[in-house]
């Protein structure tokens, strides 16, 4: 290919990428007033899984006793545990409840990092629209405890 087909091969294939993240509903932030970035809007994460269950028995044989201990109704999970908690303290979530899980290790990663609650609670109405900042607040304190 020659170099001008190989620029408008590229300037195209960006030109996709960049409208298949607007459709998908991907934002992208920049500029914050303290020179940090904001809080990102939405990132693709994966949904926590539900543990493996064992096969059923075949009909007519009786159950296999492994010695283990029953599994509990709801394994500890600390993406459940946060969503569940901003859903009781009435703050708006996704359905799939990603953008949520990405804004908490956000959280807990820019807190590792020296951030404080109320800067990391200012950045979350920018990037997600529906969060008030006293959610904003509540929504970092749940992060930090059931997330980080």
């Amino acid at each position: 290919m020659s170099r001008s087909t190989t620029s408008v091969v590229r300037g195209l294939l960006l030109g996709a990428v960049a409208g298949s993240l607007a459709a998908a509903g991907v934002a992208l932030a920049s500029g914050d007033p303290a020179g940090r970035d904001p809080v990102p809007a939405a990132v693709a994460v994966t949904a926590p899984q539900s543990a493996p269950q064992p096969a059923p028995a075949p009909d007519g044989a009786p159950p296999v006793d492994t010695g283990a201990p029953a599994a509990p109704d709801a394994p500890e999970d600390p993406a459940w545990d946060y969503l569940a908690a901003l859903r009781e303290a009435q703050i708006p979530t996704s359905h799939s409840g990603e953008a949520e899980l990405t804004i908490a290790q956000v959280v807990c990663d820019r807190t590792a990092s020296g951030w404080t609650e109320d800067e990391l609670s200012r950045g979350i109405p920018r990037s997600q629209p529906t969060v008030t900042r006293e959610q904003a607040r509540t929504l970092v304190q749940i992060a930090l405890r059931t997330y980080c």
